[in-house]
């Protein structure tokens, strides 16, 4: 995923410009860190980081079905 990607993507979510959950996503989505890596690194749990996971999977598979058919 490109930053400009991520930064829509974080518009969809409504995360904050600095938080860890913003944070830790980035280091997944954008420079393919792993799970464990990123939760280490923002001091977050690895279920905390697998939940915001999912939830950013289940928004782009959403925001991919609305823009299909066009």
């Amino acid at each position: 995923m490109t930053p400009d990607q991520f930064e829509a993507l974080c518009g969809l979510l409504r995360l904050r410009r600095a938080g860890s959950t913003r944070e830790a996503l980035r280091m997944i989505l954008v420079d393919g860190a792993r799970v464990t890596d990123a939760a280490r690194a923002t001091e977050m749990s690895q279920p905390a980081v697998s939940n915001a996971l999912a939830r950013a999977r289940r928004v782009l598979r959403m925001a991919e079905q609305a823009t299909q058919g066009r």
